[in-house]
């Protein structure tokens, strides 16, 4: 059996990150691989996901005060990161921390993925040379799986280095159409444009490692990567007209304070239970945005920006994602959704789009590892 080496953001506390590591290499598996992630892990990652935040602004005090409250919840959250990493993702054998350690003595695979997830984003702070897959040994295959830039606007220093790893990549595809023209502007090369590693296992896959909350009455499940009540304004009103508890994905003390139930604890897979099993989800996150499809929930997205003028690359992934599936209705810009519209969401369309672009990623996949067109797969 041959042998794929998976680089990623996989040793992230971010629901994003860790569940999208897990599906590539599920999926990478199940076409009949070994399929392992590298244990690489920067000391400056490692850094980001601790409980207390090191700053000397007075705006850290009252969040360093809400996690020594709930301190046993949020240590408990760290550890079932750190327990789903270890028994889900299949991780080398030895951890490397630099670029440097990688180069000096690579793991050995026949092919190397990178991606997805924003790890060619160079202002992420935990970015390193090696998610371009600089360590390889030559003669071995290099493939870019959904790998994002998170911007393109970068001075000319970045641009030539951008250029001299890129072109040293065997097969190029990105998770969105911003990336492949720029790829096409910088190198002349077509990298084709692929699903967000999520989407491609089905509700049933997930639900194989789904953790079931202990929930008795239906729930909103309220998921939002920043506590901006501005975005979360219709919350209330979904409450009142379902009748439904809400459940808050999240720290934030305004959360709190509201009497709302609120999940501090939430693991990978605990977080895929909560998807699952909610009655309606309220999201400003592209995950978010995903797994309310995936199960097939009513949901509604919230975007920074409500008169849509201008938007930000976070939001232009959800509106690129909901436009391509035909849901760009579920977007609460400036106006509350009519009642008899919070529970009625059809899905037979964007079902069979997600299914046509799932199989077109996994195909781009199986290209770019040799596999024979008539060999079976087994996703």
């Amino acid at each position: 059996m041959k042998s794929v080496g998976l680089i990623n953001f996989h040793g992230a506390h971010n629901y994003g990150s860790a569940l999208q590591a897990y599906a590539l290499r599920r999926v990478v598996g199940n076409l009949g691989f070994k399929a392992e992630t590298i244990n690489f892990r920067s000391h400056q990652q490692k850094s980001m996901y601790k409980i207390f935040l090191k700053s000397n602004r007075l705006s850290v005090i009252p969040k360093n005060l809400i996690k020594l409250i709930f301190y046993r919840e949020l240590k408990k959250k760290g550890k079932r990161f750190e327990q789903f990493m270890v028994e889900k993702l299949n991780i080398g054998p030895v951890e490397y921390n630099s670029t440097d350690q990688l180069k000096k003595n690579p793991p050995q695979y026949d092919y190397y993925i990178c991606g997805s997830d924003q790890v060619w984003n160079m202002n992420c702070p935990d970015y390193e040379d090696a998610y371009f897959l600089t360590f390889v040994p030559e003669g071995k295959k290099k493939i870019a799986y959904g790998p994002s830039f998170g911007t393109t606007y970068f001075n000319q220093t970045i641009i030539n280095k951008l250029k001299d790893f890129i072109v040293k990549i065997d097969r190029l595809s990105v998770r969105e159409e911003q990336g492949a023209h720029f790829i096409k502007d910088l190198v002349n090369e077509k990298a084709e444009i692929v699903l967000d590693p999520t989407l491609l296992l089905s509700a049933n896959d997930w639900s194989e490692i789904a953790i079931e909350p202990n929930i008795k009455r239906p729930y909103i499940l309220c998921y939002f990567l920043e506590n901006n009540m501005g975005d979360k304004r219709y919350l209330e009103y979904l409450k009142t007209k379902t009748g439904y508890d809400v459940v808050i994905l999240n720290d934030y003390i305004r959360d709190i304070l509201k009497g709302y139930t609120t999940r501090f604890s939430t693991g990978p897979q605990e977080f895929i239970g909560l998807f699952k099993n909610a009655s309606l989800i309220y999201t400003n996150s592209f995950h978010g945005t995903v797994f309310a499809n995936i199960f097939e929930k009513p949901f509604f997205v919230a975007v920074g920006n409500t008169d849509n003028k201008t938007v930000n690359n976070t939001d232009s992934r959800k509106i690129d994602f909901l436009k391509t599936i035909g849901l760009l209705s579920r977007i609460l810009y400036d106006k509350c959704p009519k009642e008899e519209e919070i529970l009625t969401l059809d899905f037979t369309e964007s079902r069979k789009k997600i299914l046509e672009l799932r199989e077109t990623s996994i195909n781009y996949l199986s290209k770019s590892l040799d596999i024979n067109s008539n060999r079976k797969r087994v996703c």
